[in-house]
């Protein structure tokens, strides 16, 4: 078994360099893209490059193979530091979550931000969570009361080398001299529950897992090569994921069931936030809807069909909603594509220029894989 060195490595030398690629891309003209918009990337890409499709799959293995190995090295690594982190600043009626990415086991080695949820237990979160937010003076003086525990803590906490940063009054952020980043949040409900849904879906087939990180590496180049600033966040990824693997695409059935509906005691939103957290010290158990997936797709087949679906005109100016098949046509044609939130019914990404930038990338990457390009090109995300 190769150790976890010599496989980034190796994935380093056998993936291309994706950005010639995507850079050429951005230059392509929309005359260009609607002459070829009636082909599929996925025909063209299995009928006429299999061998580099074969290629993809290959790489994407052996991401899979990078991110369990990387999991665990950095729960290893971060375990103790949380611990100290929760002994300074929790007592018995309050605790730390882990978050994103550690819960959901989605991170690779360049991975050094780790979101932490400081959570009051028992009937009173409720309470915590309307103070916080609403008593500004509260928010204040709890955040400064915090960062005083910390600082006093020096078998936890360095003044030398490490920093604190306080985001929009609600989340600490703990920057450590070896590069690593505590974000702690407070008094954020909606987020421990969308935590608690992607743990679901991370942990429901490999194939998930896959795709959205192909997906992120993706957007983080277009991000790079075009300038483009919150294209989008690992949230409304995991949404579009989420949405499409459990869309029937082309006649075939759909890769996973309705997880909000197989799961719906723990993820529908009428379940209490008390009742959240307690699901969140519990692991992952997705036996149920295992009878219930489509294991033919290969993950490098997904990829092109995830790119067909979204480069569809069908997307624009459409509704994307977590747990309804396909986009939700607007009445209104001047309003743009947006992704709505399964728990507020209310849209998610406030940057919806964003969302549609992504849309008018992904008609650009279809076009190169119809030329070949971009398709074992996988963009380099461990560099």
């Amino acid at each position: 078994m190769l150790s976890i060195f010599k496989k980034r490595s190796f994935l380093i030398s056998t993936i291309k360099n994706g950005n010639q690629y995507l850079s050429q891309g951005y230059k392509i003209s929309s005359n260009n893209i609607r002459k070829h918009s009636e082909l599929s990337a996925y025909n063209s890409a299995t009928s006429l490059y299999s061998y580099r499709l074969q290629n993809l799959e290959s790489n994407l293995t052996l991401m899979e193979e990078i991110r369990e190995e990387t999991h665990k090295k950095i729960i290893k690594e971060m375990e103790p530091k949380i611990m100290k982190l929760k002994n300074c600043i929790c007592n018995d009626k309050s605790d730390i979550i882990i978050g994103d990415p550690l819960v959901t086991g989605l991170v690779l080695p360049n991975d050094f931000v780790f979101n932490l949820f400081f959570v009051v237990l028992g009937d009173e979160i409720e309470t915590f969570d309307s103070d916080f937010n609403l008593n500004l003076q509260f928010q204040k003086g709890f955040i400064n009361t915090i960062i005083k525990l910390i600082k006093a803590d020096t078998s936890f906490w360095d003044d030398k080398r490490d920093t604190i940063k306080v985001k929009y009054g609600k989340k600490i952020l703990l920057c450590f001299g070896d590069k690593t980043q505590l974000h702690i949040n407070f008094a954020a409900n909606d987020q421990l529950r969308y935590l608690n849904l992607f743990r679901y879906y991370a942990a429901s087939d490999v194939r998930f897992r896959k795709l959205y990180f192909y997906v992120k590496m993706l957007l983080l180049n277009m991000k790079k090569i075009g300038g483009l600033k919150r294209l989008l966040d690992n949230r409304n990824i995991f949404i579009l994921v989420s949405h499409f693997l459990q869309t029937s695409f082309e006649n075939q059935q759909a890769v996973l069931p309705f997880l909000t509906d197989v799961y719906s005691a723990y993820l529908s939103p009428s379940v209490p936030t008390k009742d959240v957290i307690e699901n969140l010290y519990k692991p992952v158990d997705v036996s149920e809807i295992q009878p219930l997936i489509n294991p033919k797709p290969l993950a490098s087949h997904l990829v092109m069909q995830f790119i067909d679906y979204f480069a569809n005109p069908m997307s624009y100016k459409s509704n994307i909603y977590l747990n309804k098949f396909n986009p939700v046509k607007e009445c209104e044609m001047k309003r743009k594509s947006k992704i709505l939130c399964f728990y507020t019914n209310k849209r998610l990404c406030s940057y919806d220029n964003n969302l549609n930038m992504y849309l008018e990338c992904m008609k650009r990457v279809q076009y190169m894989i119809k030329k070949g390009q971009l398709i074992d090109d996988l963009p380099n995300y461990l560099i």
